[in-house]
């Protein structure tokens, strides 16, 4: 299947802005030593308002309390307003980036399809 197009990049564009924002999170973890709270900062800015969703243009919703956990999202668009094709919706991919608390990133809605992570 071809998954080139805008529609495409805008999806990857999502997940590399959410791939930073789970790095943003594992170098706080690094340096306290605990999770960060949900309006941690990067470099005097919130992290929401550094790393958007280029769909929607609002900021992820953050589920800290699933870091780690790989059956639960940690990082997730506030408003599910990625652009689709017809091929993608005859096979069944619906866009829906979200990150997982081991750090995998899915591109449609429940890992099928495509993954990538974070590291």
């Amino acid at each position: 299947m071809n998954l080139d197009g805008p529609e495409y990049r805008n999806l990857l564009e999502c997940a590399e802005n959410q791939k930073k924002l789970y790095q943003s999170i594992e170098w706080e973890l690094q340096k306290n030593g605990k999770l960060p709270d949900q309006d941690f900062q990067i470099d005097g800015f919130r992290a929401n308002d550094v790393w958007k969703c280029p769909a929607c243009g609002k900021g992820y919703v953050l589920h800290l309390k699933d870091y780690g956990n790989p059956d639960a999202a940690l990082i997730t668009d506030e408003r599910e307003m990625h652009s689709t094709k017809f091929m993608w919706l005859f096979r069944g991919l619906h866009p829906h980036v979200q990150t997982m608390g081991d750090g995998t990133i899915q591109l449609f809605k429940g890992g099928r399809f495509q993954t990538m992570g974070c590291g």
